[in-house]
C-alpha cells in the first residue's frame, strides 16, 4: 500500500500537480470567475481607463494652450504709452461719448470696452450706424469725400496701400500689434501691401463677445471704408486665436458664406448672459430669414443661434 501512495504522489509531482492532503479539497475563492466570463466588465473597465486619458490629455492641452496664450500677450501699456496711441485714444473715447449721449466711470482701455458694450446694448442695425458715424467723426468733414475722388477713385491699388499703413500705425492700441500684409484681392490678384493683420485682436479678447466684433467693428468699419473712402475691405476675424486679417481692395462675400456670422459666442459673452424677452425672439426670426436666403436688402449681422448670446442677429 505504501509503494502504491509513493507512486501516485510522484506521478502527481511529475505532471506539475500540488500534492492535496487525503480528504481536504483544494482552497476555492468566493465570488471569483475567470476574466473571460465577464467581457462587457472587461470593456468597461477599458472605456473608464480611455476616458481617464483622454481627459488628462485635454486638460494638459488646455493648460499648454493658457501658458502658450500668456507667454504671447503683448504689453498693451507700453504700446498705449506712445503719446499718439493715448491721443487717439482720448479721442475715440470722446466721440463714442458724443454718440451714446452718455460716459462711464472707468478709465483708459476699460472705458472703451465699456462704452462698446452701451453701444451693443442696442439694436444691431443701430449698433452698426452709430459706430459708421463715430469712424466718420474722427475725420474733417472735407476729407473723407477728397480721399475719394484723389486716391481712392483714380489709383485704388496705392489707396489700399494708403489705408493699410495707416491701419497699422493708428490702430495698434485698439486691436494689439499689427503687421502689414499681402493679401488676396477682388479678380484673384495678390494685393502687396494691402492687408494688415491682427495677430491678436485685443478688441476681441476684452469685449469677450462675438456679436461685438461683428456689430460694432466688422460689419461697420466694412461699411464705412465702402461708403465714405470708396475702398472695399474684407474683415476676417478668427474667434479661436484671437487674430484678424484687413484685406484692402477685397470686397465681403455673402453673409450666408461668411463663418463669421455663423460661428458661436464664447462662454463669458455677457449678452450671451442676458439673453430673455423679445429682443431675442427677434434675432431668432431674422437668423431663421438669413438661413432661408430671405433676408430684407440692407440689413446685415450674424444669426441668432441658440448658443450664441442675444446681439448676435442679422442687425444684433
Amino acid at each position: 500500500m505504501r509503494q502504491v501512495r509513493q507512486g501516485a504522489h510522484s506521478s502527481a509531482a511529475q505532471q506539475g500537480a500540488r500534492p492535496v492532503a487525503r480528504g481536504i479539497a483544494p482552497p476555492v475563492r468566493q465570488g471569483w470567475a475567470p476574466q473571460q466570463q465577464y467581457p462587457q466588465q472587461r470593456t468597461q473597465l477599458q472605456n473608464n481607463k480611455d476616458m481617464r486619458r483622454d481627459q488628462k490629455l485635454q486638460t494638459e492641452e488646455q493648460k499648454k494652450f493658457q501658458e502658450q496664450a500668456l507667454a504671447v500677450k503683448p504689453n498693451y501699456e507700453a504700446i498705449e504709452a506712445w503719446p499718439h496711441n493715448a491721443l487717439i485714444q482720448h479721442l475715440f473715447r470722446s466721440k463714442m461719448v458724443q454718440a451714446l449721449g452718455s460716459d462711464v466711470q472707468t478709465e483708459g482701455y476699460q472705458a472703451i470696452i465699456d462704452l462698446t458694450r452701451q453701444l451693443n446694448n442696442l439694436k444691431p442695425q443701430e449698433t452698426q450706424a452709430r459706430t459708421v458715424e463715430i469712424l466718420k467723426s474722427l475725420f474733417p468733414s472735407w476729407l473723407l469725400p477728397a480721399f475719394k475722388v484723389m486716391f481712392s477713385e483714380p489709383m485704388p491699388e496705392f489707396a489700399c496701400k494708403m489705408n493699410a499703413w495707416a491701419t497699422a500705425l493708428t490702430c495698434e492700441w485698439l486691436m494689439g500689434p499689427l503687421k502689414v500684409n499681402d493679401v488676396e484681392v477682388d479678380g484673384g490678384k495678390v494685393g502687396v501691401s494691402q492687408g494688415v493683420e491682427v495677430q491678436r485682436c485685443r478688441y476681441l479678447e476684452e469685449a469677450g463677445c462675438t456679436s461685438i466684433c461683428v456689430n460694432s467693428c466688422k460689419v461697420p468699419t466694412q461699411t464705412f471704408f465702402a461708403q465714405e473712402m470708396g475702398l472695399p475691405l474684407t474683415m476676417t476675424p478668427n474667434y479661436e486665436t484671437y487674430s484678424c486679417q484687413f484685406s484692402f481692395g477685397a470686397t465681403p462675400p455673402p453673409q450666408s458664406e461668411d463663418p463669421a456670422f455663423t460661428a458661436s459666442c464664447y462662454s463669458q459673452c455677457p449678452s450671451k448672459q442676458r439673453r430673455k424677452g423679445g429682443a431675442f425672439e427677434e434675432l431668432q426670426v431674422m437668423a431663421a430669414q438669413a438661413r432661408a436666403g430671405a433676408l430684407p436688402a440692407g440689413v446685415s449681422g450674424v444669426p441668432a443661434e441658440s448658443e450664441r448670446c442675444e446681439k448676435v442677429g442679422p442687425s444684433a
